[in-house]
């Protein structure tokens, strides 16, 4: 449930409260006892037309547990619902919208520290560096020479690759076998290494089109539609990939694998 598709503060709280165990009975009770107000003022404000005051709007974003951008956005929601003037309304309304396409940009899924533009540039110029790395995480796949194999590389190459890792930490070496590391890779839709990126992966997939196993799969689906769902067929793409990233994080680690997706116009 994302408050990014909200305009109301009230419904999204409500909305988000409804959706707890046993329906959230008692939410607004524990509510009241963290802002130290009443429970009665809880009800005249979320089921009523009494405001939330900006402090009790802070506070409630920390009862919830909100991420940053999530707590600018609710705020502004309760500025917007407070504002008396229709132009000071129209101003929060347009925070509120750019806010909205903030939440869109995948940088927000991923808090990735990133590499510096050197090693972003070798990082990105092949799809192995990339697979290498995340072989690590396959039980028995802590060598040069298993990783080779798996991938179909000249181990000369995977040795190569696999100092330049070590190097910048996105994976290191303890007892002589290869782990992940702790350096993140993450790139935005703004970087001059995307392109090359989506391409090296693509291409790839291409290559497995050939041999498709039962559990893989590919789907390509030209579409007339309007600019309103273009918006929201982009917004649901990204609520999956923050929802898969989040459950693939909890994954075991038994195979690797490759989602491409791909929206584009026909101009």
């Amino acid at each position: 449930m994302k408050i990014f598709n909200y305009s109301s503060y009230k419904k999204f709280i409500n909305d988000l409260i409804s959706q707890m165990p046993r329906s959230g009975r008692g939410q607004y009770s524990k509510i009241a006892e963290f802002l130290r107000i009443n429970t009665v003022v809880v009800s005249q404000i979320f089921k009523g037309s009494r405001e939330l005051s900006l402090e009790h709007a802070f506070l409630l974003t920390q009862f919830f547990g909100f991420q940053d951008l999530e707590k600018e956005y609710f705020l502004c929601l309760v500025q917007k619902e407070r504002a008396a003037q229709h132009d000071l309304k129209n101003y929060f309304e347009a925070k509120l919208k750019d806010l909205r396409i903030r939440s869109q940009d995948l940088k927000q899924i991923s808090k990735n520290q990133e590499l510096d533009e050197e090693a972003k540039h070798q990082f990105y110029s092949q799809w192995y560096y990339s697979a290498i790395r995340l072989s690590t995480l396959l039980p028995g796949h802590d060598n040069a020479e298993a990783i080779a194999e798996k991938l179909k590389l000249p181990l000369g190459r995977v040795r190569e690759a696999i100092q330049f890792l070590l190097k910048y930490r996105l994976i290191i070496e303890e007892k002589g076998k290869l782990k992940i590391g702790p350096q993140k890779t993450h790139i935005g839709a703004d970087s001059p290494y995307v392109i090359r990126h989506h391409i090296n992966w693509r291409l790839q997939g291409l290559q497995n089109m050939e041999n498709l196993a039962p559990s893989e799969m590919f789907f390509t689906g030209p579409m007339v539609l309007s600019h309103d769902m273009m918006k929201v067929l982009k917004q649901k793409i990204v609520d999956l990939i923050a929802e898969l990233q989040s459950e693939v994080k909890h994954a075991k680690d038994e195979k690797m694998a490759c989602l491409n997706i791909d929206l584009f116009e026909l101009e």
